[in-house]
């Protein structure tokens, strides 16, 4: 098993307990990754949530920042919304970007440049749990 297999793994559970906040043109909206099927569809098509923090460590805010600087500038010209990922507790959250007109396979390949374990995939009635929900990038 790989190590990036073996983080995606040990580290699904707290993917499908975390709860994205999208801010949208209309107002934010709250995306849980695994809920239940029936959950609202994304109002303009699929969208991917991202982020370039660096995942298991304890870099500092500007190293984050300067990530994320870069992530947004590698999007610049595409549907892009702010997002933030946090843990069902509020512990812990990373700024993230949500993304349209991405395909799965382009939104991991971008999150695997960035260090990323899994991306989260919002589309209209994703199962739980499945890889249209949270893909291992």
């Amino acid at each position: 098993m790989s190590s990036r297999t073996s983080r995606w793994s040990t580290a699904s559970d707290a993917y499908c307990a975390t709860h994205v906040r999208v801010r949208l043109p209309h107002g934010a909206v709250v995306v849980r990754p695994c809920a239940a099927p029936g959950r609202s569809d994304p109002p303009a098509g699929p969208l991917h949530v991202v982020t370039a923090c660096a995942p298991g460590s304890a870099t500092r805010r500007e190293d984050d920042d300067a990530r994320m600087q870069l992530l947004a500038a590698e999007l610049c010209g595409m549907g892009v919304c702010p997002a933030v990922g946090a843990d069902a507790a509020g512990e812990h959250s990373e700024p993230s970007l949500a993304v349209s007109g991405l395909s799965d396979e382009a939104a991991c390949s971008l999150g695997a440049r960035y260090g990323q374990v899994a991306v989260f995939a919002w589309r209209a009635r994703a199962g739980p749990c499945s890889p249209a929900s949270v893909t291992a990038s």
